[in-house]
C-alpha cells in the first residue's frame, strides 16, 4: 500500500461556479452575460435566475434556471468543470427536452451530445475570485463554520418603505412574529446590495412617507414622516423561494415564477422597534440613502458606514 498522501488540490466547490454565473449573468455587461448563453438566447431578458429548481415532471434539479422575460419557460442549465463529466442519462434527457445547455470550462470535444455548451473563460473565473475572496471566506466561516467574530467588520443596511409595503410588514410581523423575514423586488440595480447582505449584518427597517410623486427625491431639506422603524440583525441571508405560501406572500396571486415581482429573501431577528410616528424635519445626510432605497427596488438594502449606523439612531432616539 502506497505511504503517499496527497493535498487535496479541488480548492472549490462546484457551487462556487453557481455563484460566479449568478452575478454574471445579472451584473455582467451585454458582452460577458451573451459569451455565457447559447446564441438563441442573446436576444432575450434575463428575468429570473434559481438555483437548483426540482422539476414537476421528472426526478431532476437542475443546477440553475434561467426565466426570460419573453419566454414563460424554464431553461434548466447544468454546471460543470468538465464537459465530460455530463454522464447522467436523465440529466441528458432533460436538458434536451427542455432546451437547457450546459456550462463547463472546457469545449465539448468529439461528443455525440448535441446540447449547446457555453466555455467560461478562465482568466475572467479567475478575477472574479480574486476580487470576491475576502467576502467569500468571510462568508464561509460565518454561515457554514459559525464563526461571529469573523464578522467584526459588520455590515450596516438601510431599507426605506412606503406605501403598500406598509401593510406587507405588519401582515409578515402578525403572521411570522417568531421568524420575521422580508422579500426583495427583482431590480437589477437593487440585487448587487441584496446578494451583498451577510449573515450577522445590522439592517433598519423604515416604514414612512415621502409626500411627494412616484419617486423619492434626493433633497436634503425636505422633511420625512416615519411611521415605525425596526431594528434587526440579520439571521439568514440571501436565499429565494418559488413554491408554498411564502413563495408568494408578497405577490397579488399565485402567479408564475417568470412573473414574480419580489422572490429574493432575507429572515432577520428584530432587536428594537418603534411603532409611534415622527416627523424628521429634514431628510439630512440620509436624503440620499433613503432616494436610493426606495426608487431602486421600492425598497432595498443601501449601505451605510458605522458612522451614519449611529448618527440614524440617534437622530431617531432625539427626535421620538
Amino acid at each position: 500500500m502506497s505511504q503517499i498522501k496527497k493535498l487535496n488540490r479541488n480548492s472549490f466547490n462546484e457551487k462556487l461556479i453557481h455563484r460566479y454565473l449568478f452575478e454574471r449573468y445579472y451584473f455582467g455587461n451585454k458582452s460577458l452575460r451573451n459569451s455565457l448563453l447559447p446564441k438563441t438566447y442573446h436576444k432575450l431578458e434575463i428575468k429570473l435566475i434559481a438555483p437548483e429548481v426540482n422539476s414537476s415532471t421528472s426526478n431532476y434539479r437542475a443546477d440553475l434556471s434561467i426565466y426570460f422575460k419573453q419566454n414563460p419557460k424554464k431553461i434548466p442549465v447544468e454546471v460543470k468543470w468538465s464537459f465530460s463529466e455530463l454522464t447522467k442519462q436523465n440529466q441528458i434527457q432533460y436538458l434536451e427536452k427542455n432546451n437547457g445547455f450546459v456550462v463547463s470550462f472546457d469545449k465539448n470535444k468529439n461528443s455525440k451530445l448535441t446540447i449547446p455548451q457555453i466555455s467560461i473563460n478562465y482568466e475572467d473565473f479567475f478575477q472574479w475570485v480574486s476580487l470576491n475572496v475576502s467576502n467569500l471566506t468571510r462568508e464561509s466561516l460565518s454561515y457554514r463554520a459559525n464563526i461571529d467574530e469573523i464578522n467584526a467588520n459588520t455590515q450596516y443596511w438601510l431599507v426605506f418603505l412606503r406605501g403598500t409595503a406598509h401593510p406587507n410588514f405588519q401582515r409578515m410581523l402578525s403572521q411570522s412574529s417568531n421568524s420575521p423575514f422580508w422579500a426583495y423586488e427583482q431590480n437589477k440595480t437593487a440585487l448587487k446590495n441584496i446578494f451583498d447582505v451577510q449573515k450577522n449584518d445590522l439592517c433598519i427597517y423604515i416604514l414612512g412617507k415621502a409626500n411627494e410623486g412616484m419617486g423619492v427625491s434626493d433633497n436634503p431639506n425636505l422633511p420625512l414622516e416615519i411611521n415605525s422603524y425596526y431594528t434587526t440583525k440579520i439571521k439568514e441571508p440571501y436565499y429565494m423561494v418559488l413554491k408554498g405560501k411564502k413563495g408568494t406572500f408578497f405577490e397579488k396571486g399565485d402567479i408564475p415564477i417568470n412573473k414574480r415581482r419580489w422572490p429574493h429573501f432575507v429572515d432577520f431577528y428584530i432587536t428594537s422597534k418603534f411603532e409611534k410616528k415622527i416627523i424628521l424635519n429634514k431628510r439630512g445626510e440620509f436624503s440620499k440613502c433613503f432616494a436610493e432605497s426606495y426608487n431602486y427596488g421600492h425598497g432595498t438594502p443601501v449601505s451605510l458606514t458605522r458612522r451614519q449606523w449611529d448618527s440614524l439612531q440617534d437622530l431617531l432616539r432625539s427626535t421620538k
